[in-house]
């Protein structure tokens, strides 16, 4: 009984398809195409019609972050190798300043 009532309000149309189907294509040939009812997107270029433009500007975002990125973090390893470099000749001068005391003192 469930499906008999779905199916009743299914079919509860005021016209058959076949009628529509004729409806609007009698309508199409009274109004000549019936260009009223194009979309607008035909007269689009392939370039907005495919959002090139937008995908474009996103890609390019996307770098310019991805080049800042990279190029905090090769600053950021450069200072540390800068720092550990000075540590080691700091170290370095230091042994060297020590043992020549010592020559000097023998």
């Amino acid at each position: 009984m469930n499906m008999q009532r779905l199916s009743r309000l299914h079919r509860d149309k005021p016209m058959k398809p076949m009628d529509s189907a004729l409806f609007w294509i009698e309508f199409v040939m009274r109004h000549k195409g019936a260009a009223h009812l194009r979309t607008e997107s035909y007269r689009l270029p392939w370039y907005s019609y495919h959002s090139v433009d937008v995908m474009l500007f996103l890609a390019g975002i996307t770098l310019l972050i991805f080049m800042t990125f990279a190029a905090l973090v090769r600053c950021l390893c450069s200072r540390c190798v800068r720092a550990k470099i000075k540590q080691e000749l700091k170290k370095d001068i230091h042994s060297e300043l020590i043992l020549s005391e010592l020559r000097t003192r023998t």
